[in-house]
C-alpha cells in the first residue's frame, strides 16, 4: 500500500494538481484502493478519476473505512 500511496503522490505532482484540494486526495485514494490497475498505470487512472469527478461517488467512497485508512497514509505524506 505504501508503494501506491508514494507513486500516486508522484503522479499527482506530475500532473501538477493540487494535492491539498481535498477531492483531489479523494481521487487519489479512490486510484489507489483500485487495486486491479497496476502501480505503473495509476497516473493513468488518478488524471481519469480527476478530469471525471463525480461527486455522488466520491462522498459515497469517503464514507469506507479502507478510504478512510488510505486517505490518512497518503495525508502523513502530504502534509
Amino acid at each position: 500500500m505504501e508503494t501506491r500511496v508514494q507513486e500516486a503522490i508522484r503522479c499527482a505532482q506530475l500532473l501538477e494538481i493540487d494535492v491539498h484540494d481535498k477531492n483531489v486526495r479523494g481521487c487519489m485514494v479512490a486510484a489507489i484502493m483500485c487495486e486491479q490497475v497496476h502501480e505503473s498505470n495509476l497516473g493513468t487512472l488518478l488524471n481519469l478519476a480527476y478530469t471525471s469527478q463525480s461527486i455522488v461517488f466520491l462522498h459515497a467512497l469517503k464514507q469506507t473505512e479502507e478510504f478512510k485508512l488510505i486517505h490518512s497514509l497518503l495525508s502523513k505524506h502530504l502534509d
